[in-house]
């Protein structure tokens, strides 16, 4: 399934951005820049190597053939650098770089880059209290854990086996999603209190504050909770609630929830269920809007609502070959009548000793205006010890609108068609190269893309 998505600032609001941007603390963004040099040369002065690196080059071209023969031609070359070094969690340096830069050869469309990570910090001896500055994600937040400034952390010795409590306070600037630099008058803080136990349980509670222009955007109380329970239960759960509506709009409410659980009881049979259920409201327009005196169409105060909850069962009857079939409900929108859809799947692997791996999955998804079907196959096979090639094909296409009122639109395009084929190739332990190409059809429409990278892992 690939999704897109278009959004648009109107030209009146592009103005207030304009002023505010100039307002934006530029020494910060410079600072990033240093701090991200710093990190090259950190190991060296610390005397710690990195644990994890990885150096990557990708390249992409599209070319759409319209039914009237018009073609568009599309470009794309990535670059991609990340740097973590050895876990100090009983004390010691840490430092990690994750950063994205993207640029388009043949269109007006400006370099894009990105930064997940670009921070320096450590922890004193036996781990008690931690420093982190620059900018970071902060996972104990989900999705609401980027930030740029600093972070404080204090964390307990072992508490048998509840193991450890950690307490954090951080605050800074919003990054940019897409471009180096920060939200323009966009200020961010909070806390969070976490229990780390054995075999990945974890507990969170955080509290996010998001102001723009002196005025409170959000403020989110999240919850994350990982809990295994004996060798064969595992229960995962995230959870996002506003305490206030967005600039004092509307009230504080759900926002967002999801539940994935998991039953193993034995090695060759398994049963999982989920439940996910949010609206999208788009906070920052608002906040604006709010700023700027305009009025606030409440259909953006009720935002897009998806809702969906079902369940999976797994069985591998015989080492290497597992199927499942999955039932689901789904909604895409508040009035919008519930979907039913099911899922079938399996995966072989070594096929009959032939050294083929096959894969293949299926779907029906109906609806009161009638169903549509989609199935995904692929066929893959390793040549020697170093090449892994694969072929695929796969039905359907749906493709998610923003429309210029505001709401969203889900594009079903059941007549799509699409055929793959991709090859890695291991130079040895650290280089790698990926070459990919394919070929879309629908309703005709011709698209072919290929997609080439070469990357390096020390």
């Amino acid at each position: 399934m690939e999704f897109s998505q278009l959004l648009r600032v109107p030209s009146e609001r592009a103005g207030w951005l304009r002023r505010k941007r100039a307002m934006a603390p530029r020494w910060f963004s410079a600072a990033l820049g240093l701090l991200g040099l710093s990190l090259f040369l950190a190991p060296c002065a610390f005397g710690q190597a990195a644990a994890y690196g990885r150096v990557g080059i990708w390249g992409t071209f599209f070319r759409t053939t319209q039914p009237d023969g018009t073609k568009f031609d599309y470009r794309e070359l990535s670059g991609t650098v990340s740097l973590m070094s050895a876990s100090a969690q009983d004390g010691g340096f840490e430092y990690a770089l994750d950063s994205r830069t993207s640029s388009y050869p043949n269109s007006d469309r400006p370099q894009q880059s990105s930064i997940f990570d670009a921070w320096i910090g450590g922890r004193t001896k036996g781990g008690v209290l931690g420093l982190r500055v620059g900018q970071m994600w902060i996972n104990d937040l989900g999705a609401l854990g980027a930030l740029g400034g600093g972070l404080v952390e204090l964390q307990s010795h072992p508490l048998g086996s509840a193991g450890r409590l950690r307490f954090g306070l951080f605050g800074g600037l919003e990054p940019k999603a897409f471009d180096l630099g920060y939200e323009p008058d966009v200020r961010k803080g909070g806390a969070y209190l976490a229990l780390d136990g054995d075999r990945g349980r974890r507990h969170t509670l955080g509290w996010i504050l998001l102001r723009t222009g002196g005025t409170t955007e959000r403020s989110v109380a999240t919850f994350t909770n990982f809990i295994p329970i004996g060798k064969k239960v595992f229960i995962y759960e995230a959870l996002e609630y506003d305490l206030t509506g967005p600039a004092g709009v509307g009230q504080g409410d759900l926002r967002y929830i999801f539940v994935n659980a998991r039953w193993a009881p034995s090695p060759v049979f398994d049963i999982s269920g989920n439940y996910n259920h949010g609206r999208s409201i788009d906070t920052r327009t608002i906040t604006l809007d709010t700023l700027a005196g305009r009025p606030i169409d409440g259909r953006s105060i009720a935002g897009f609502l998806f809702e969906s909850y079902g369940g999976r069962v797994s069985v591998e009857p015989i080492r290497g070959f597992r199927a499942y079939v999955g039932f689901s409900q789904q909604k895409g929108e508040a009035t919008d009548p519930t979907a039913d859809r099911w899922d079938v799947g399996l995966f072989a692997s070594n096929v009959a000793q032939s050294g083929f791996d096959v894969t293949f999955s299926g779907s029906r998804t109906q609806r009161t205006a009638g169903s549509a079907d989609s199935i995904f196959a692929s066929l893959g096979r390793s040549i020697g010890r170093r090449v892994y090639v694969s072929a695929e094909y796969s039905t359907e296409l749906s493709i998610l609108r923003l429309t210029p009122t505001g709401d969203f639109t889900l594009d079903q395009r059941p007549d799509t068609r699409r055929i793959a084929g991709s090859a890695v190739v291991n130079l040895g332990r650290a280089f790698s190269i990926l070459l990919s190409g394919e070929q879309y059809r629908d309703s005709g429409t011709v698209q072919i893309r290929g997609f080439t990278s070469l990357s390096y892992r020390f």
